[in-house]
């Protein structure tokens, strides 16, 4: 799934660990598909460092935070809340989710 910020709304406060700059993301009203997301930029350049999809082969992964923001302790990691998500393993050579077919083949 590729981030759309159309159907993405951000879940919390930015939390700074390390000199990199944490933001997180969840669904906007549900509004299907969707997944969580956490994107990283550097403090100082904004350049961004890493991305993580919650839900990478499936859908309505979210990042809970009830208003609070992702947590960070003193050696650099994050912790968050992450639910509702569906995961599918059946990956194609790529590594990326297969897509379902419909249809008979003759």
């Amino acid at each position: 799934m590729i981030f759309d910020p159309k159907a993405v709304q951000g879940a919390s406060w930015a939390v700074t660990a390390d000199h990199i700059v944490y933001t997180s993301w969840a669904s906007h009203c549900d509004d299907r598909p969707y997944t969580g997301w956490i994107i990283s930029y550097n403090e100082t350049t904004l350049a961004q460092q890493s991305v993580l999809n919650v839900t990478p082969n499936g859908h309505e992964g979210a990042i809970w935070a009830a208003g609070a923001g992702l947590a960070a302790d003193t050696i650099g990691n994050i912790y968050f809340l992450d639910a509702n998500g569906t995961f599918d393993t059946a990956l194609n050579a790529k590594g990326f989710r297969k897509m379902a077919t419909t249809g008979t083949r003759s």
